[in-house]
């Protein structure tokens, strides 16, 4: 019933989601340093820093910065469209005045974040721990700012307390926590099939699997994790128990 939902949401937000191929440009962009390589539908940094000149290193952050604001104003849109359909609203009042503030509440986050995330892996990567206890820290932070995104936009939070209220949804909801966690890891195992199936061919499958996973499968995601937060919300929940499945979005 929910993913029925969210892919009815995707359907009627297209051009929300069509949008996210902007990104493309910037996988060319990372393309050209030597530590970044495109596989998988993702973009891959190598955080062995001592290895490149700070020039490098210098250009590549501007880069991620600009990338980021893009991507918050993105994700932003793809929230909001989620709470427009789930929610009353006045919508012009919310497109002028409040995305732009959304947007630089997430470019703040994922600036923060993806320096952390970058400084956590260099650590990790010094300090020789084992790749298996690498996965289990990167996945222990990653869940805790799993609905940040929402957090901010839903409940127009500051980013601080927006990482307070994605932690304790995960914790007070863990079946729609791994519900939104294991469908987008599923569709990026799919993603990462595809790309095997076109390089035996074509030779263009991290390519194909990029522009999946930025026009489907993040834009996707960002629904998912919406629909599911904004189940919090009674009046919300009880009100898509209720409604037909011909009136759901």
């Amino acid at each position: 019933m929910v993913l029925a939902d969210v892919f009815e949401l995707y359907r009627k937000n297209f051009k929300v989601a069509l949008s996210f191929a902007i990104l493309l440009v910037f996988a060319f962009v990372f393309s050209l340093f030597p530590n970044v390589f495109v596989s998988s539908g993702s973009l891959f940094f190598d955080f062995n820093f001592n290895a490149y000149s700070v020039e490098i290193l210098v250009l590549e952050f501007a880069a991620l910065a600009i990338f980021a604001a893009v991507l918050a104003f993105f994700v932003s849109l793809t929230v909001f469209s989620v709470r427009k359909e789930l929610s009353t609203m006045r919508v012009e009042y919310y497109l002028s005045e409040m995305v732009q503030k959304f947007s630089s509440k997430l470019f703040i986050f994922f600036l923060v974040y993806t320096v952390l995330l970058s400084l956590a892996s260099f650590a990790i990567v010094f300090a020789g721990i084992s790749p298996a206890w690498s996965v289990v820290l990167v996945l222990a932070v990653s869940a805790a700012f799993f609905f940040v995104p929402q957090a901010i936009v839903v409940d127009e939070e500051s980013v601080e307390n927006s990482v307070y209220n994605s932690v304790e949804f995960s914790l007070k909801n863990p079946r729609l926590f791994l519900l939104a966690a294991v469908v987008p890891t599923a569709m990026m195992a799919v993603v990462m099939s595809l790309e095997f199936v076109f390089d035996s061919f074509f030779l263009l499958g991290k390519f194909v699997s990029l522009v999946l996973a930025l026009v489907f499968v993040v834009p996707f995601t960002e629904m998912l994790k919406t629909y599911v937060y904004m189940m919090k919300f009674e009046i919300i929940r009880h009100h898509e128990k209720l409604r037909p499945r011909h009136n759901r979005p």
